[in-house]
This record gives C-alpha cells, structure tokens and sequence, in this order.
C-alpha cells in the first residue's frame, strides 16, 4: 500500500465521478494505490459492493477512514 492511500474508482472515461478524485490525487503527485472497477459488466454492481460497503464508487481510503462518493 502506498503512502495509506487506497481509490477505488469506475472507469475514468464513463464516470466523471470517479475522474475528479484521480485527476486530484494525481495532479498533486499523492501517491496511492488504485483499483479500477470497469463499467457496463454484469459483474459491476456486485464488484462494486465487494470493495465498499456502501456500494458506491469512488471510495477513498486512508487507513480507518473512508470517503465515498
């Protein structure tokens, strides 16, 4: 893990929600740890759920706290 700093987003390109927490954590040069969860799969909703518990997406993480859309 690096620096504490763990983003899962949905593809950057189909959710602008996800581009804004990417374009700021690497326009600052904070590094992190990524996890991309791709769109438009039958899968997506579940793999969504699997990473945060909430179910929604982007989530950044930091040790014990977490933000969420």
């Amino acid at each position: 893990m690096v620096n504490g700093f763990i983003l899962i987003i949905e593809n950057q390109r189909h959710s602008p929600q996800s581009m804004r927490p990417w374009l700021a954590m690497t326009h600052f040069d904070e590094p992190f740890d990524g996890m991309l969860i791709p769109l438009d799969q039958g899968a997506t909703s579940q793999a969504i759920y699997n990473h945060t518990p909430p179910g929604k997406a982007p989530d950044l993480r930091h040790d014990d706290i977490t933000i969420w859309e």
